[in-house]
């Protein structure tokens, strides 16, 4: 969520990592694939339960450190260290099923047998 990375290929974006708000927005997410890369190498027999163990530390120790410093979750938010809340109007549980029509389905592909290949 950096404001000034706008694109990959944009040689200006990759300058905007490069200064202290840019290494400051990238570094927590930076800290958490050098535990995940390296973590494993030290500690294999726990190796099933370690991604699961660096996601919860690395989520508790950001609210942690939002709840130590004093940051509310709208100040973070304005900081750019969380997305926009956008809050539904209502549930709507069939949401799934309006995008879309059985009529639209290619039965002919499905049904065939190159559909054992998409497996």
């Amino acid at each position: 969520m950096l404001p000034g990375f706008t694109h990959v290929l944009d040689l200006q974006s990759w300058r905007n990592l490069l200064t202290a708000h840019g290494a400051v927005m990238c570094g927590p997410g930076l800290l958490a694939a050098v535990f995940t890369f390296v973590l494993p190498r030290f500690y294999p027999p726990v190796d099933s339960y370690l991604l699961p163990s660096i996601v919860v530390a690395m989520t508790a120790s950001f609210y942690g450190g939002l709840l130590y410093s004093g940051t509310s979750l709208e100040e973070a938010r304005s900081a750019g260290w969380l997305f926009d809340q956008e809050i539904p109007n209502g549930v709507d549980c069939l949401q799934v099923w309006t995008y879309g029509s059985l009529d639209d389905v290619n039965w002919s592909i499905i049904f065939s047998s190159k559909f054992a290949f998409t497996f």
